[in-house]
């Protein structure tokens, strides 16, 4: 009888350790299972900065596709300009002219590059351009009546239908507009050096190239 009691109480014993430790099991799961896994929370913080990253550079690849392709129209845009340049202009040659008028105006390039002035009306619309080349005046004897700016370009090559130089472009301006008006038998005459000479009444001011090629707004 006293070595059942024993088996029992040994086999009490066992179960007791048994069914605590499948509890501390159960409990250490339970904590494993709540706990936020470290390297699964690294791995996702590193996910998430990814496509920010992604992103940025998607976005340089682009700005530097769409810089090489601007790049590559430009350069194409000038060979078809040089292409179809057309003869040199002459001296005093008119290369617009809108209205005709009684007012006298004189150009003097005193560079030396060849020229190309324009006179731009309210409007936005060149009125009126002549070549003047290097060291050279050119004058225009029936300029039409209203109030124009002066522009002006410097350069060799000119380009008859792109309306720049292919060497050298620079492109300045007169800042006012000038009222040009003929009375009954006489007419308005006046004369511009370009570039202004230094201490002149009037300073020329840059322009842009682009706004000096557009004839037409």
């Amino acid at each position: 009888m006293m070595l059942v009691a024993m088996a029992l109480g040994l086999a009490g014993i066992f179960g007791w350790y048994a069914a605590y430790g499948r509890a501390r099991l159960d409990k250490l799961a339970g904590l494993l299972v709540g706990r936020p896994d470290v390297r699964g929370s690294t791995a996702e913080v590193r996910h998430s900065k990814s496509p920010d990253g992604l992103e940025a550079r998607h976005q340089a690849q682009v700005k530097a596709q769409a810089e090489e392709q601007a790049q590559e129209e430009a350069h194409a845009k000038f060979l078809r300009c040089q292409q179809q340049a057309g003869e040199p202009p002459r001296n005093n040659e008119t290369l617009r002219q809108l209205g005709l008028g009684l007012n006298q105006i004189t150009i003097a390039n005193g560079g030396d590059d060849d020229a190309v002035a324009s006179f731009r009306s309210v409007g936005g619309t060149i009125a009126m351009s002549v070549f003047v080349a290097a060291n050279s005046t050119a004058t225009i004897f029936d300029f039409p009546d209203g109030r124009y700016r002066l522009e002006f370009a410097f350069g060799r090559e000119w380009s008859r239908p792109c309306h720049f130089f292919l060497r050298g472009n620079q492109t300045q301006m007169l800042p006012k507009y000038e009222s040009f008006t003929a009375s009954s038998g006489s007419f308005y005459q006046t004369k511009y050096t370009i570039p202004p000479v230094p201490g002149g009444n009037i300073a020329a001011v840059p322009l842009d190239a682009e706004e000096f090629k557009s004839w037409d707004k």
